[in-house]
């Protein structure tokens, strides 16, 4: 099986199949990472806004939405990349583009986590950032490796 991957140089390379498998296999197991961290965000939502402080109603209402919107849009990158992935392939130019801006993505959440989440003594959250940018690594290691 022949694919061609786009190197970053905007040049094309041929990949011969198990390297293209490989990739694939990568690509599958930071989504599969992403995906899980999404449902981990979602499920203990209630349990994670109650422990803050007494919070208004609306800040309750605030934080819920964003806990949650976090968590879909892990699971969204993951599945976005996992879907053109099985449809496309690792090795497509097309694949490239969503891997480099799902890695955008997923790099400037962890900007965003690692300004405000260094100053709370929550586990989830201080591990968040390493957990995206893990991720995003694996998914930019594919495209330009």
């Amino acid at each position: 099986m022949q694919l061609l991957r786009f190197t970053g140089e905007y040049v094309l390379e041929l990949k011969i199949g198990k390297a293209a498998m490989n990739n694939d296999l990568l690509i599958y197991f930071g989504s599969s990472i992403i995906m899980f961290w999404g449902v981990a965000h979602i499920l203990p939502t209630k349990a994670v806004v109650n422990g803050f402080k007494e919070l208004s109603k609306e800040n309750n209402l605030i934080k819920t939405v964003e806990w949650v919107a976090e968590g879909f849009a892990f699971l969204f990158i993951g599945l976005l990349v996992t879907a053109v992935t099985s449809i496309i392939g690792a090795d497509r130019i097309g694949s490239s583009i969503v891997y480099i801006l799902s890695a955008i993505a997923l790099i400037s959440l962890t900007f965003w986590s690692l300004t405000f989440g260094k100053q709370t003594n929550f586990l989830p959250v201080r591990i968040c950032p390493l957990i995206k940018t893990f991720v995003a690594a694996l998914y930019l290691l594919v495209v330009f490796i």
